[in-house]
């Protein structure tokens, strides 16, 4: 398939770098990623077409690997081929480094080189610059597309730059914004920004919840959009009487916020909002729009915290600035604890929304409801993600929220949904729910999934009382300042009741002493080598130690884990070993849990001072002294995992608790202890190759607690490591665990063939092959 679209390109009237991201593509886009590498290495290797390899590199690194490693490779080709590529060339130009990547398109801008692109890369490109700040060369992008015939231009990239255009300076989102002196400007979350917009009826419901905190307070007229004040009064006409809170007679001037775009709009100063759900929706390349509009001051309750990515530090120090965070779930509780943030549980505003739905007399509920969840009985079905909602207006999405809720509060006596929102707006107002979520140990769920009706009361109480009294200072006219400090003081309690919660599980993490092991070591002291020698690797044991042996500066006791080895296999390494020490660790000798990670902890338990892990698949380009080395005063280093979203150590976190499934309460027990005792995120290692304190572990009993916690049905090894040392580990350079998969820097110190095809495998890959 690959040969056929590079010839087909070819015959076409395209160069032959155009017919190798033909066929790198059509690889791909069957999920052939080896099969792409090994085309990208071939070429990287003959004569005088490196540079279309490391084209074809560059493209597999932008589908699989961190963004920054796909823009090392490419931004060091020539013009001629980025341009051949250029949507996915500046892509992870943006994502990786924007200033750069800026540069370099001021530069293509100026000559002109941008006349020469497709006008899908034209729109994609834009996109990606606005998105990191570079507006006025969005601008001009979408301007060379306006340039072009007509006839020449998709439908879809019409759409596309009307829309993008309406995102940028003079367009219809970046509109100024109607206020009076005389008024509270006051935002209404809506769910517009450039890149998405929310098709989730769920989200509306909380805007609706919102609302009703703020419409309850007697004393507040409202301003604005006419048929947004109209759809207020009606919303008023259903408050509990036993809702209303006498309040200042105040004017609010209502504003249609963007949850995920504020950054975008005119907002005045001051603008207020209560900032609740999900945060948030990256915007292209440029991420996530945290901090928020200057101009705007949150009420931080109900927030949800889904990428821990996002937490730049910048965002930090600004949620720090408007904290304590009040947390809709008690994952984000742990992760904002983890990275310095003060938080606390509150839970999730929608319990509040049944002071929109007063009812009178007897409940007359008869009806069944299910929502995306199977349908095991009588009564009706809805999916609560909705197409049609992103063409509507946010207040016709406000409609139809409220018509949602309506059908609980008068209709549903009983709701079986698989919806957080769902879930909690129909209990809230009174209907008998089942929760049956797809995933229980989902990170969005901790505090909620098993929510009592005394803990509902108090829940939906707290967040009402804590609005009502921020509501109450802005009426009086205190400032962002007065306001902040007295939500500090307000929230001081929940805070150290959340520290208490986290602290109570206690902590993966142990204080590490490291050994007093000289880091530059006398040449004649004995080196341990742990060699991880997985089944599938095998084979390239006798190549490894070879070497190994051929660069060592000293005497090397090579501690070799592995289960299956042929008495010719362990021959051939004990000759190839020469003078040099092996010893096998295999099952007999294990004296940690049963499986292969058991006899890799036995071998690291067995070396001693500071030593070395290394893959079987892997080959030595220089002294492997020279790892140990990089250790310093660690008590373990190894390079940074290369893979594409593996790069945070939080991420890492959630996606094994994640794992627990049925099981939540372990998993929220399992994130507490993983994240107590952070200071802020750390970098997510690739410890297949690793330098290790061997003494200091030992000395801490961690190689045991890495067993008991690789023990769980979804960690392996590495995860493990990570979890328990990874905030403490040392991050080595690429050129340590150089692997073709993923990254190949020029000249590597260690190439690790662990992930992807082998040397002695039928597809091609660089390094020796097994002998």
């Amino acid at each position: 398939m690959a040969r056929a679209a590079a010839v087909e390109t070819v015959i076409r009237g395209g160069s032959s770098a155009e017919g190798w991201i033909s066929a790198a593509q059509a690889l791909l886009k069957t999920k052939k990623m080896q099969e792409a590498v090994s085309l990208g290495l071939s070429l990287r290797d003959r004569s005088g077409q490196s540079d279309e390899g490391n084209l074809v590199l560059g493209l597999v690194q932008a589908q699989h690997s961190n963004p920054g490693i796909a823009w090392a490779t490419l931004k060091a080709l020539p013009d001629s081929l980025t341009d051949l590529i250029a949507d996915v060339f500046y892509r992870v130009g943006f994502e990786s480094n924007p200033q750069e990547a800026t540069e370099v398109l001021n530069e293509r801008l100026k000559n002109q080189g941008h006349t020469a692109w497709k006008s899908a890369y034209l729109l994609r490109i834009s996109r990606d610059a606005a998105s990191t700040g570079a507006e006025a060369q969005a601008t001009q992008l979408l301007d060379e597309i306006d340039s072009r015939p007509a006839s020449t231009i998709t439908k879809a990239v019409r759409a596309g730059t009307d829309r993008e255009r309406s995102w940028l300076p003079g367009g219809s989102f970046r509109k100024p914004i109607k206020t009076s002196d005389q008024a509270i400007n006051f935002g209404l979350l809506s769910y517009q920004q450039p890149n998405t917009v929310s098709r989730n009826i769920g989200d509306s419901i909380q805007t609706i919840a919102a609302m009703g905190n703020l419409v309850r307070h007697s004393g507040f007229t409202y301003t604005g959009d006419t048929e947004l004040t109209k759809f207020v009064a009606e919303a008023k006409s259903r408050l509990k009487a036993d809702g209303v809170v006498d309040s200042p007679e105040r004017s609010i001037n209502l504003i249609d916020l963007y949850r995920d775009g504020n950054v975008y709009q005119d907002l005045p100063e001051p603008t207020w909002a209560i900032m609740y759900g999900w945060y948030m929706h990256a915007t292209y390349a440029g991420g996530y729009n945290l901090p928020f509009h200057p101009n705007l001051h949150p009420i931080p309750i109900s927030m949800y915290f889904r990428y821990p990515e996002m937490l730049t530090p910048e965002a930090i120090d600004y949620l720090r600035e408007i904290g304590p965070i009040g947390c809709r779930d008690w994952q984000s509780v742990a992760l904002l604890t983890a990275v310095g943030v003060p938080a606390f549980f509150s839970g999730c505003i929608t319990t509040t929304v049944d002071t929109l739905f007063a009812t009178e007399g007897p409940d007359k509920r008869d009806k069944a409801l299910f929502v995306d969840s199977p349908k095991t009985g009588p009564g009706e079905f809805r999916i609560q993600e909705v197409d049609d909602m992103k063409e509507m207006t946010n207040l016709e999405n406000l409609r139809e929220a409220r018509r949602w809720v309506t059908g609980y509060a008068d209709e549903y006596a009983k709701v079986t949904t698989s919806r957080l929102h769902s879930y909690l707006p129909s209990r809230s107002v009174g209907s008998t729910v089942t929760f049956l979520p797809k995933n229980p140990s989902d990170n969005r769920f901790g505090g909620l999934i098993d929510l009592t009706d005394d803990g509902l009361e108090v829940m939906r109480t707290k967040i009402r009382e804590k609005i009502s009294a921020m509501l109450q200072l802005i009426a009086q006219g205190q400032s962002p300042h007065e306001v902040r400090a007295a939500w500090r003081e307000l929230v001081a309690p929940d805070v150290e009741s959340a520290r208490e919660r986290l602290t109570s599980c206690g902590s993966f993490h142990r204080n590490l002493a490291t050994s007093h092991t000289p880091s530059s070591p006398e040449q004649d002291q004995i080196l341990d080598v742990v060699i991880d020698a997985r089944d599938a690797e095998v084979k390239g044991l006798k190549p490894l130690v070879s070497s190994l042996v051929e660069h060592s500066s000293r005497p090397l006791r090579l501690l070799v884990a592995a289960s299956k080895v042929s008495g010719a296999t362990r021959k051939a390494v004990t000759t190839a070993a020469g003078n040099h020490i092996v010893e096998w660790i295999d099952t007999a000798a294990a004296n940690y849990s049963a499986g292969h990670d058991g006899l890799v902890l036995t071998a690291m338990d067995r070396a001693t001072g500071k030593a070395v892990v290394l893959p079987a698949a892997a080959h030595i380009h220089t002294d492997v002294a020279s790892l140990v080395e990089a250790l310093g005063d660690a008590p373990l280093a190894a390079a940074a995992d290369p893979r594409k979203n593996c790069h945070s150590g939080l991420t890492l976190i959630r996606r094994l608790a994640s794992g627990f499934k049925a099981e939540h309460s372990r998993a929220l027990e399992f994130t507490f202890k993983a994240t107590n005792g952070l200071e802020r995120d750390f970098i997510a290692l690739d410890t297949g190759v690793m330098a290790f304190d061997a003494d200091a572990l030992r000395a801490a009993g961690t190689l045991a607690d890495v067993d008991s916690l690789a023990q769980l049905k979804q960690a392996s090894l590495e995860d493990a490591f990570n979890v328990i040392l990874g905030p403490v580990a040392r991050v080595l350079t690429p050129e340590w665990n150089a692997q073709p998969r993923y990254i190949s820097p020029a000249e590597p110190h260690i190439t690790s063939w662990r992930r992807g095809a082998k040397p002695w495998s039928s597809v091609y890959v660089s390094g020796p092959a097994a002998s």
